[in-house]
């Protein structure tokens, strides 16, 4: 029998913020001729701040925990196009990145106790699923989904 779990990951502890490390100047290399050297011109100030606000917006996915309503999968996993693969019981975890239009954009493969045609097989079944996106207040979010699949042992016929 082969199982499928989402389970909530565990919100990370907030940290304090480090402070700067010192930074330590290091020689300059020794140079054989002495090149010419040119200032930079200063960029404009509105361009510097418009250029560090662009970067500031990280492209992140949320954890299931920061969301009013957590993704769920719109149609069942075809769970059972792993079992001609199978040769032995295990577990696969998986991180699947979900979209705010609740498009699969990428699977990582976490860690695996399955043989390696049925982990690559598994990721490829829930890359293919849709969800229902994410959302906060209503809005749909980008979000991290953690998945355990697992095998059984097989009874044996007689």
């Amino acid at each position: 029998m082969i199982r499928a779990l989402l389970r909530a990951e565990e919100p990370e502890p907030a940290r304090a913020p480090e402070p700067p490390a010192r930074a330590v100047e290091a020689p300059p290399p020794p140079a054989p001729e002495s090149p010419r050297v040119e200032p930079k011109p200063a960029p404009p100030p509105g361009a510097t701040r418009e250029s560090k606000s662009v970067a500031a917006i990280p492209a992140t996915f949320l954890d299931p925990s920061a969301l009013t309503e957590k993704p769920r999968p719109l149609r069942e996993p075809r769970l059972d196009l792993l079992t001609p693969i199978l040769a032995r019981a295990g577990l696969v975890h998986l991180v699947l990145y979900i979209n705010e239009h609740g498009v699969v954009e990428d699977v990582q493969i976490d860690s695996a106790t399955l043989p390696p045609a049925a982990v690559e097989r598994a990721a490829a079944i829930f890359a293919a699923v849709p969800f229902s996106p994410g959302r906060i207040e209503g809005t749909a979010v980008r979000t991290r989904v953690r998945i355990t699949v697992g095998a059984e042992e097989r009874g044996k016929e007689d």
